[in-house]
């Protein structure tokens, strides 16, 4: 899968199923596979991209649903690699979670994850860049977010934005409005 756009022209990715079972199903990318075990391998997939000028910071959010308890195999999180090395993560979380049914009559979740990787002390060219990632069998990966950007974002990955004091106090007023008027 990738987006009408040649590799290396900016705003270019490439997103490629490297090897397993996966395959596409009604909303997601389903992680194929026979096995009942938990935490079997499904499919390594791979997300190739041209770099914006002056990358300092890409964030990659991932929305799976897991499968007997597991989404990543092992647990082991999507991995970057600049011009080849493998950079550390500046910083993950789970986003948000919920349920989506049950399976073998265990609760499967969706579980919307933000990744973010610190390139602004990278000494080389940023040249190539690739994030890569095992999911395990039976698990679903409905959608991904890649972002680029030329500063590093010092707080949470993906904040939840809160609602202006003054919206609330309008909100609240027209309850209030809305109330007196049934009363009367």
């Amino acid at each position: 899968m990738s987006p009408n756009a040649t590799l290396g022209e900016p705003m270019s990715a490439e997103f490629d199923k490297v090897s397993g079972n996966a395959y596409p199903s009604s909303d997601s990318l389903y992680g194929g596979g026979t096995s009942g075990d938990s935490n079997s391998y499904g499919a390594t997939f791979d997300l190739s991209f041209s770099p914006l000028a002056n990358v300092s910071s890409i964030v990659l959010q991932v929305q799976i649903g897991a499968a007997f308890g597991y989404d990543f195999v092992d647990g082991a999180l999507p991995v970057l690699s600049v011009n080849g090395t493998p950079v550390s993560l500046l910083r993950d979380e789970v986003t948000h979670q919920a349920q989506n049914g049950f399976y073998l009559g265990l609760p499967v979740y969706v579980d919307t994850y933000g990744l973010q990787w610190d390139l602004s002390g990278f000494s080389d060219p940023v040249i190539d860049l690739e994030i890569s990632f095992d999911v395990v069998q039976h698990s679903q990966l409905y959608g991904l977010r890649l972002d680029q950007s030329d500063s590093v974002v010092p707080s949470s990955i993906l904040p939840i934005p809160e609602p202006s004091g003054l919206f609330l106090c309008a909100f609240a007023f027209s309850g209030f409005v809305t109330s007196r008027r049934r009363t009367c």
